[in-house]
């Protein structure tokens, strides 16, 4: 909700509390793992993420579920043929004693890229029924708004795909109805007026400019301004962007010093 103050307070009770439970405990301890075979699979994504990479990786972890369900879910698409190929290679190979925790391991990997092409499917379905209720109705561009709330990438990959069939089908009427949708949700995804100063500010290399940017734009320094500036700091510092997280406090002092100044003309 932008609420970055309370984010950070509740991530803090969660880090306090975690500890003082056996469960607990395990969530701390699987979330630590995790966060490691994360780093691992991001580290090996930016020198070329192969097949043999992936295969170790699991190999590594095929003692713990939680890792093994969360790299699951990051790399479906690896996940082919050709990957269990190399696993299956890797369980010829593998010395008696271990072959028994490899097929193990093969067979939970099965099992999880079945569960999530499953539910992949069941939302893909849901967001098909979605988009033909919105077609129905006599007007699209309000239906679409209504439901926006309701529109996630499933259904931005169901709207794409029925476009281009419209398309190469030749049925204008429905392309048209669809195109209404497609400028509905890029409408509503637009980013906020506020962003654009934001990239202005941003821009700007000394705090002189950015205070003759704030002064041509004094009637956009709302309150609302001032939290999503605030806000967007505080998550970029969240996300280890730290030189961005620096220069946006910055812009975010100043902006708040020349709002105080000209509160005080007033």
């Amino acid at each position: 909700g932008g609420d970055q103050n309370t984010a950070r307070a509740l991530v803090g009770l969660q880090q306090e509390i975690l500890p003082l439970t056996e469960i607990g405990r395990r969530l701390q301890a699987d979330n630590l793992e995790v966060q490691a075979a994360v780093k691992e699979l991001q580290q090996a994504g930016q020198q070329g993420l192969t097949r043999d990479i992936l295969a170790d990786l699991f190999i590594k972890y095929h003692e713990k579920p939680a890792v093994i369900n969360a790299v699951a879910g990051m790399v479906r698409q690896g996940l082919d043929y050709e990957f269990f190929a190399v696993i299956s290679k890797r369980i010829e190979q593998a010395a008696d004693a271990d072959k028994p925790a490899l097929s193990t391991l093969r067979d939970q990997l099965l099992e999880i890229v079945k569960k999530i092409d499953e539910a992949v499917k069941q939302q893909m379905d849901q967001a098909r029924l979605l988009l033909e209720e919105i077609l129905r109705q006599p007007n699209v561009e309000k239906a679409a708004t209504e439901h926006l709330q309701d529109m996630d990438e499933f259904f931005s990959e169901v709207l794409r795909a029925e476009l281009q069939d419209a398309r190469k089908a030749g049925n204008y009427e429905r392309s048209g109805r669809l195109q209404v949708v497609v400028e509905t949700l890029q409408k509503a995804s637009a980013p906020p007026p506020e962003y654009e100063l934001i990239e202005q500010l941003l821009g700007v290399e000394d705090d002189a400019g950015v205070r003759q940017v704030l002064e041509k734009n004094a009637d956009r320094l709302t309150p609302e301004f001032m939290q999503m500036l605030n806000g967007l700091a505080a998550q970029m510092e969240s996300e280890g962007a730290a030189e961005l997280a620096a220069r946006l406090q910055e812009i975010y002092r100043i902006a708040l010093r020349f709002s105080m100044e000209q509160k005080l003309k007033q």
